[in-house]
């Protein structure tokens, strides 16, 4: 199709959003930090990684809250998407998406209504500072998001039977009831109240953590010919999700992990 989106595309739409989002924050006093491979863009090459396609955001869970009762007041062009706020929007966190694109994603699920180019808005949640109370929490979550991932799919992903019991109790539940079940497990702990935290709702390890002392404020950092707030620990933040993040990943590594085709309407 003569309107499909390239990555040059992708990128440019994707940093509208971002610069949208960044007024709006600034403007309400919504905190939020570059995340991910975003902010090891900023830090590494001033702006994207060159194979990405993606940005990442965080806010502290308040804001989080605060910012997707507001946000989709603000303008017509760019809407939030969570689970609480669209019928078929089954994302654990939310995405802002630009809705003169369209996005249909090749994962094997359903599409989403009014999908398009987006920007990830994760929640940052704290830990309890037990061990005993970390370990309970992070089970829960592992357990109830493979869950989640199961209500998704067509049929189990293996033959296993604990897996496929596993799956008919999923479906049973539904992935609505399992995105509320995932939100209260994780909201239980303000993360400026307690030693750790994080993405926690979608860490894609399951200890996975920082210093909450890591997010206590921001700096600006330069992404794409503009700045951008990032957490004041970035580098703390950085090694713990990328260990030497300065250092180049192999040639075959350089890609997109996302499977999608963009259009513009």
């Amino acid at each position: 199709m003569s309107n499909s989106l390239n990555l040059d595309d992708l990128k440019r739409i994707e940093l509208e959003i971002l610069v949208e989002i960044d007024k709006y924050c600034s403007e309400n006093g919504i905190e939020y930090f570059l995340d991910s491979g975003t902010l090891l863009g900023a830090v590494r090459h001033k702006g994207f990684i060159p194979w990405d396609d993606d940005i990442d955001i965080l806010m502290p869970r308040k804001d989080y809250e605060i910012f997707k009762k507001k946000f989709n007041a603000s303008n017509k062009r760019y809407k939030l998407l969570t689970h609480d706020l669209c019928d078929d929007y089954y994302y654990l966190f939310g995405k802002v998406v630009d809705t003169s694109t369209t996005l249909i994603e090749d994962i094997g699920r359903k599409p989403i209504k009014d999908f398009g180019v987006y920007v990830d808005i994760f929640p940052i949640d704290g830990l309890p500072d037990s061990s005993v109370g970390k370990s309970i929490i992070r089970e829960k979550l592992w357990l109830f998001r493979a869950m989640w991932d199961d209500s998704l799919l067509e049929k189990p992903r293996t033959n296993k039977f604990v897996k496929k019991i596993r799956f008919k109790v999923s479906h049973m539940i539904g992935w609505k009831k399992l995105c509320r079940i995932l939100d209260s497990t994780v909201k239980k702990n303000d993360f400026r109240k307690v030693k750790y935290c994080g993405n926690i709702i979608a860490a894609s390890k399951k200890k996975r953590q920082v210093r909450s002392e890591v997010f206590k404020s921001y700096t600006m950092l330069d992404f794409e010919d503009k700045q951008f707030r990032a957490p004041v620990g970035y580098k703390e933040y950085l090694t713990e999700l990328y260990g030497d993040y300065m250092k180049l990943p192999p040639k075959e590594k350089q890609v997109s992990n996302h499977v999608f085709t963009a259009y513009q309407k």
